[in-house]
């Protein structure tokens, strides 16, 4: 039997299933390694509560830093650059000239 919370986490992701969002689910008895698998979307699965785990997939961050920086009308805005963007592009926020300062001392987000 299920108390009210889990009832409430279990309504949760169905919901987000039925509007399309990613879930993932991982099996409690197994004789493998415990690991989150995706459920294809498009095929409905029944869901097994007392034998699996269920969870909305969580969105990846990508590597960033924000910035500080003054625009040539004086105002002073808050940007932020992905690591991609910034290992690609020869206009980094220091080449522009407008930085004041990096707002973070290191890349945030998920590798």
């Amino acid at each position: 039997m299920f108390n009210i919370e889990e009832t409430k986490k279990m309504i949760e992701v169905m919901q987000a299933y039925v509007e399309g969002k990613e879930i993932q689910y991982m099996r409690i008895y197994t004789t493998s390694p415990p690991e989150w698998k995706d459920i294809p979307k498009n095929n409905p699965s029944t869901w097994d509560w007392d034998n699996t785990i269920y969870r909305i997939k969580p969105v990846a961050i990508p590597l960033h830093r924000r910035y500080l920086w003054r625009s040539s009308t004086g105002k002073s805005f808050v940007s932020a650059i992905t690591k991609s963007d910034y290992d690609l592009k020869e206009d980094t926020p220091e080449t522009y000239g407008q930085l004041i300062q990096w707002i973070d001392t290191d890349w945030q987000g998920d590798e």
